[in-house]
């Protein structure tokens, strides 16, 4: 441990607001029981979706390149209420909603590129991953193919 440090351990007994210990009293500044936060309870509408200075009409791109798209009422929404565009583009193409276990596939490679021309439906990630090694997938195992477009 380097010089100097050796006593500001976490929870250490010798420094005042370091962890809360039961029957000893709040040291300045900490918070009490029964406080109140600021802004408990209150709602800032003037933050919220469109409103927000960085709304960008329900998109947004993940680390990963994919593209998210708002749509709260598809039964597959993740927990902010987004789905992946290429699963959106597939679905209106077929005409029906894309099983979690259905996995969707860019040809090309390039993630943001959601044209169908570009997509392919697999009926499970092992159909998938043998397309993506080898190429060898029955037809049966395919649900979309945009080459075929």
């Amino acid at each position: 441990m380097p010089k100097g440090i050796k006593g500001f351990q976490k929870g250490h007994k010798n420094l005042p607001g370091w962890g809360f210990q039961k029957g000893h009293p709040p040291t300045k500044g900490c918070f009490k029981k029964g406080h109140i936060s600021l802004h408990k309870g209150k709602k800032f509408p003037q933050w919220g979706g469109e409103n927000h200075p960085r709304w960008k009409d329900g998109k947004f791109r993940d680390k990963s390149g994919y593209i998210y798209i708002l749509r709260p009422k598809h039964p597959f929404c993740n927990c902010r209420g987004y789905i992946m565009e290429h699963r959106l583009m597939v679905e209106a193409q077929i005409g029906r909603y894309l099983l979690p276990t259905e996995i969707c596939h860019h040809i090309n490679g390039i993630k943001t590129d959601n044209c169908p021309q570009n997509l392919m439906v697999f009926v499970n990630h092992s159909a998938h991953v043998r397309f993506e090694k080898s190429g060898n997938v029955k037809p049966s195992e395919i649900i979309f193919d945009g080459r075929k477009l």
